[in-house]
């Protein structure tokens, strides 16, 4: 019964996993794209993921991100480095929060809740500074 548990918790480092996120500020999203691209086309190059962002045509842009575990893990911190370095250089120490809303689809958000919302109290308490809304 232990080994089922513990096979359960191991990733599948062949898995393709998709994450995506919503950023509703133009100058964050163009702090992830770059001059001609050349940040996104960097961030694709180092994660090995795949990253796609939709078109200008809205103010709000879904970031998605696509490959194993380990690529999109990768992928979404060299997102947030650029996103607290950008702030960081607007602000000049002043200390504001980065917000990133991750996109859940609701079939996949019981799985992230937990059982009387067990999991995401875990998450909470164990990852730097989430707020769950």
């Amino acid at each position: 019964m232990d080994d089922n548990i513990e096979n359960n918790n191991k990733i599948d480092e062949d898995m393709m996993i998709t994450i995506r996120c919503l950023i509703n500020n133009g100058n964050e999203i163009s702090c992830l794209i770059g001059p001609g691209g050349c940040i996104v086309r960097r961030l694709r190059q180092q994660s090995g993921a795949k990253v796609s962002i939709t078109d200008g045509s809205c103010p709000d842009r879904i970031v998605t991100v696509t490959g194993s575990v380990d690529n999109v893990c990768t992928a979404y911190n060299f997102m947030c480095r650029s996103l607290h370095d950008y702030h960081m250089n607007r602000q000049r120490n002043n200390h504001q929060t980065l917000t990133i809303k991750l996109i859940i689809p609701a079939s996949h958000c019981g799985s992230i809740i937990g059982k009387s919302g067990c999991k995401i109290k875990e998450i909470g308490r164990t990852v730097w500074r989430t707020n769950v809304v």
